[in-house]
């Protein structure tokens, strides 16, 4: 179950094809086609469920719970797999009320709600850890972290934590994403963020980073690549990105599906994220491409970077300390270098798209033996 099958293609549909491999035969419950085809029908059926990601009311609550409840009915599942916060919290309670044998909660990271402010926002992620506490008194069941802050910051009780397991997103590819050499810009070092165009990404920290590098002198460019987000309050007008991207040494580039293409002419990649990621599959990628990374010490992107060396760790909202950090990076070759070899190696030895399927295999086949 998630969200939209763009969504679950841009992450998952390789993880789905190795499920069919293994044995299994994964079904996809979520919202159909407002990006269009996403290229699923040759891997998994798929079943529409009325779950837009900007519902937040009651009547979108029941309408989600009512579409997997209908999704669980026909085609009765042994595994219940819920990706993303809201599917795990509307798809779980439809599997307990559909009396699912077996249910897997997966939070791809806990989203805008967990870095807002004030009451509301507290009362709501109040509302989340409870109703999660209450799909926690079923015992076929296992959560699946992306990060190690997630489950304390969702209040899971230990003994599910002890029995979660813990995977690297949705890993990536090696082959569509190999490892490529440094860039030869000259004395310029061009820097890449890789995200969807919203506040929460820190798009506009980046951009000041920039700023502040260059006015000490340093040859620093920024690219953005990335579409802004319709669905999401907190995005950025594609106006106001055109704008932004006249700036000297910024570009808006848009989106592109050739994101290999992108880490083959970058430097160095940066994602300024304010929280509530999983783990950013962006990172991943130019980890897999052997970059060197500058982000923000929050869950899931510090899970991907120790400090010094795959990158540099900087506190989110702080544009200053990026540009320390660019500027380090800028001034040194070798250390671009190194750290691109740590990126590199990281990858390869935890966050392949072989080493998440390997897990969640073994995560489904021990749900069924239990």
């Amino acid at each position: 179950m998630a969200t939209e099958d763009w969504f679950f293609a841009s992450h998952f549909k390789g993880f789905a094809a190795a499920a069919r491999a293994a044995g299994f035969a994964p079904v996809l419950a979520a919202q159909l086609g407002t990006r269009g085809d996403v290229g699923l029908a040759e891997v998994l059926p798929q079943i529409a469920v009325n779950t837009p990601r900007s519902a937040v009311s009651i009547e979108g609550l029941r309408a989600a719970v009512s579409g997997y409840r209908s999704a669980i009915r026909k085609v009765q599942p042994e595994i219940v797999h819920c990706i993303a916060l809201k599917p795990a919290l509307n798809g779980g309670i439809a599997a307990r009320l559909e009396g699912s044998p077996r249910l897997v909660i997966a939070p791809t990271g806990l989203g805008a709600l967990w870095v807002a402010e004030g009451w509301r926002a507290r009362a709501a992620r109040a509302g989340v850890r409870m109703a999660l506490r209450g799909l926690c008194l079923r015992s076929h069941m296992r959560f699946l972290f992306e990060n190690h802050d997630d489950p304390v910051s969702l209040g899971v009780p230990d003994h599910h934590v002890r029995r979660a397991a813990f995977v690297s997103g949705a890993g990536v590819a090696a082959s569509s994403f190999p490892r490529h050499p440094l860039p030869q810009n000259g004395a310029v070092m061009r820097v890449a963020v890789v995200a969807r165009m919203v506040h929460s990404k820190g798009i506009l920290e980046s951009i000041e980073a920039v700023r502040q590098v260059r006015a000490e002198g340093h040859p620093v460019t920024l690219d953005l690549w990335g579409a802004p987000d319709a669905e999401n309050p907190a995005s950025l007008e594609n106006a106001e990105l055109e704008a932004l991207g006249s700036e000297p040494g910024v570009r808006w580039r848009g989106p592109t599906s050739n994101v290999s293409n992108i880490w083959k002419e970058t430097d160095v990649a940066m994602l300024l994220s304010r929280g509530g990621e999983g783990l950013p599959r962006s990172l991943v990628e130019a980890a897999a491409s052997g970059r060197p990374i500058v982000t923000t010490d929050v869950p899931g992107c510090r899970d991907v970077v120790r400090d010094g060396i795959e990158g540099y760790l900087v506190p989110p909202r702080d544009p200053a300390a990026a540009a320390r950090a660019l500027a380090s990076l800028s001034q040194d070759a070798g250390i671009r270098y190194q750290m691109a070899d740590a990126a590199y190696r990281r990858f390869a030895r935890d966050m392949t798209d072989k080493a998440v399927q390997t897990t969640v295999e073994q995560l489904y086949r021990d749900l069924i033996t239990d």
